[in-house]
């Protein structure tokens, strides 16, 4: 008896792992910004236009342009500053010729998201949907810094 017990147990398990798995949805943050300016990550250019910044994973950032193709995907890191924003925004450097993509803050995000660069190998995979738009935003700049405001 015990034995036709453990063989029907073994028996369903392996049934159910035979089964299609449901697919899960993934929920993504998106930030839309319409940059109004070239700029740069790493030693690629942009060109002035809307932008998706959509939050994939930690450390990886997708950048969907205004047509909704897949255009880049940025490599960040947690910046070390001690207080992060209480709104989202971008922040560029434009000491150079080119504007820069240095920093993206996150209003729901306890950090502050520094662009190292980009990840140069894409996969051929759709771009993600995002499911948490946090809307648009427009550009003021302000100290040197170029700030988004809803």
């Amino acid at each position: 008896m015990k034995f036709l017990r453990h063989s029907t147990l073994s028996l369903l398990l392996v049934l159910a792992s035979l089964l299609p798995a449901e697919e899960q949805a993934r929920l993504y943050q998106a930030i839309g910004a319409d940059v109004p300016f070239k700029f740069t990550v790493g030693e690629r250019s942009f060109a002035p236009g809307h932008y998706d910044f959509i939050l994939v994973g930690a450390g990886l950032i997708a950048v969907r342009d205004h047509h909704r193709h897949l255009v880049a995907s940025l490599v960040t890191r947690s910046s070390e500053e001690a207080k992060p924003s209480q709104r989202t925004r971008l922040v560029f450097d434009r000491s150079k010729k080119k504007a820069r993509l240095e920093k993206i803050y996150v209003e729901s995000r306890a950090e502050v998201l520094e662009v190292v660069g980009e990840q140069l190998a894409l996969r051929s995979t759709p771009a993600p949907e995002p499911l948490l738009p946090m809307g648009t935003f427009s550009f003021s700049q302000r100290d040197g810094a170029v700030l988004l405001r809803h």
